[in-house]
């Protein structure tokens, strides 16, 4: 007859110092390098757990380095994303990345009520 676990049984160790790297403001692949498992096992727990995930984007700098004076100059006249992208040759996505590591806020979206 096989016994049950008991839950004083169970190593929690693990447990507890993956949610203390969490709270810590790691990110999964930080998590699981700190406590020795798969980024897989703790994108698994952190799910159980019903943790939202955490992602670390390091801005590109030549990215930022080659296009963020121009960037800025756009935004700051009050033009999106899109329309920085259009005047500057880059993609959409390229204008935010670089907007938000400027730390510049979005230009407002122009509608036909607002023209």
């Amino acid at each position: 007859m096989s016994e049950k676990l008991a839950y004083r049984d169970v190593d929690l160790g693990p447990l507890a110092a993956m949610i203390d790297a969490y709270l810590e403001g790691l990110n999964d692949a930080e998590v699981a390098a700190r406590i020795g498992a798969s980024v897989n096992a703790v994108s698994y727990v952190r799910g159980l757990l019903k943790l939202p995930p955490r992602r670390r984007w390091a801005p590109d700098k030549t990215l930022v380095g080659t296009h963020g004076d121009e960037v800025h100059r756009l935004a700051a006249r009050g033009m999106n994303d899109s329309g920085v992208a259009r005047a500057t040759g880059m993609s959409a996505h390229s204008v935010r990345r670089v907007r938000n590591a400027l730390g510049i806020a979005p230009g407002r979206k122009h509608t036909c009520a607002s023209l």
